[in-house]
């Protein structure tokens, strides 16, 4: 099994690694009035993060990388995109749990972001509008840049499958007799 870093997959960890950064860099210029209630005036930044290599992400090169910026510190809460919803809609729109809440497509769409989410402040940060403008807005609104895109792979059972196609345009002479087709 082959476990180098492909090129693609760089790109995009970079890519959301620095959108990650321009985000919380726009947090730590916001007054503290309608932060989380472990925020305060010790300008602490609670987060929420994936867990996994998100959560080792953020601690070992985005949490520096803030605090070297900002002097700020960041608590870290590692938790799924699901559980980041029900915990801001159970503490209400005046007790957030957290500053920075990072949704996936699918609980981001369902969310009721205009009770549980304020809107990106864009003027706060500095590099807002370095961003290509298809990844300034996420969810149909102003709720900050998308930081993140989603690779989907594919197993199987060889013994139960025949073999797959290769994906993309296919010559005439290529026989395709007892192999598997996955539409994309």
């Amino acid at each position: 099994m082959d476990y180098r870093l492909k090129r693609r997959t760089f790109l995009g960890a970079s890519f959301g690694a620095g959108l990650t950064i321009a985000g919380l860099n726009s947090c730590a210029n916001q007054s503290t009035e309608g932060g989380s209630a472990q925020s305060g005036a010790d300008g602490k930044l609670v987060a929420a993060t994936y867990q996994g290599t998100w959560e080792d992400a953020h601690r070992k090169i985005l949490v520096p990388a803030f605090k070297k910026a900002t002097g700020s510190d960041v608590t870290l809460v590692p938790m799924f995109a699901v559980d980041q919803v029900a915990r801001l809609q159970a503490a209400g729109a005046t007790n957030p749990p957290f500053d920075v809440a990072i949704l996936d497509p699918g609980p981001l769409i369902t969310a009721p972001k205009d009770e549980i989410l304020q809107p990106f402040p864009t003027q706060a940060s500095k590099h807002y509008n370095d961003v290509l403008p298809r990844y300034q807005k996420s969810g149909g609104g102003d709720w900050g840049p998308i930081i993140g895109l989603q690779f989907v792979g594919i197993a199987y059972n060889p013994k139960k499958l025949p073999p797959l196609l290769p994906l993309g345009p296919t010559s005439g002479s290529q026989n395709t007799k007892g192999a598997s087709v996955l539409p994309t």
